[in-house]
């Protein structure tokens, strides 16, 4: 599983069978917070969700700061096709990603460390292994997020979520199903950034959609990955580029409607919602 993204799993309900899992904390947060004493895979139902986004956003981070992109963002929006016409950089090969797991055992779960003391421990202070410890049960009850400090064997993956892929041809409308996938996106960043509890949000979402999913599924096998990996959508430069276009359009509307901060808006700096 070494040629996968970075990933973040998705919780499908009842401890300790099944747990949403990330394999490293979003890269933005080792911008401005210490790390914990200890290391783990971080697991979470919304949260899988903000660091699937989170890290995405990061990685485009650069490339979306490049001049070319504000007349292609332009495009994406008014004529998709003309995208074609225009010299872009190269975009990254970066799209968010969740894994889901299920549990083969009971396992030690530790607090995530953003969570701690309901997200009142000083963000320049590293948390002690003891108190994410002492914290790791009303952290899971409350926020729905922790960090499980052991390798997950590969035959707990049980599959791969990522958002609706689209192309250039005929593409003008936004897809109901990438309006569901970002509105995950941003009830993951309502949590992270308003604080807001995931039971409340959850709910809202599973009312609207049916489930806390993102609307693809793959196998989380070599074969589903370069299947992913070389679907047209990303395969093709300037098609990867509207898809990343795309959801930070959508992402942006969101944000004015819900008053949320995002990971990233285009042509801002890197922000942490």
């Amino acid at each position: 599983m070494a040629d996968l993204p970075p990933l973040f799993i998705q919780y499908s309900d009842a401890i300790p069978t099944r747990l949403p899992i990330g394999t490293r904390r979003p890269a933005i947060f080792f911008e401005i917070e210490l790390p914990p004493e200890t290391a783990g895979v971080y697991v979470g139902e919304l949260t899988a969700y903000f660091g699937a986004y989170a890290n995405f956003a990061a990685e485009i981070a650069g490339y979306m700061d490049d001049p070319r992109m504000l007349k292609a963002a332009i495009c994406a929006v008014v004529n998709p096709t003309d995208m074609r016409e225009l010299d872009l950089p190269t975009p990254p090969m970066a799209f968010p990603v969740v894994l889901a797991i299920e549990l083969q055992e009971d396992c030690a779960l530790l607090a995530d460390e953003d969570y701690v003391l309901d997200g009142a421990y000083p963000a320049d202070r590293r948390v002690p292994v003891d108190l994410l410890d002492s914290e790791a049960e009303h952290v899971w009850k409350r926020w729905r997020s922790g960090v499980i400090p052991r390798a997950i064997p590969a035959n707990w993956f049980r599959h791969i979520e990522h958002p609706r892929l689209t192309h250039l041809e005929g593409s003008t409308d936004v897809h109901r199903q990438t309006w569901s996938d970002c509105e995950l996106f941003a009830g993951s960043l309502m949590q992270s950034s308003q604080r807001e509890l995931p039971e409340k949000l959850i709910g809202a979402y599973v009312r609207r959609f049916g489930a806390l999913a993102l609307s693809q599924r793959i196998a989380p096998t070599r074969e589903g990955v370069e299947r992913l990996i070389g679907h047209k959508a990303l395969a093709v430069d300037h098609n990867r580029a509207f898809n990343h276009l795309r959801i930070f359009h959508v992402m942006n509307e969101m944000a004015r409607e819900y008053d949320i901060r995002m990971v990233r808006s285009f042509g801002d700096k890197l922000v942490l919602a």
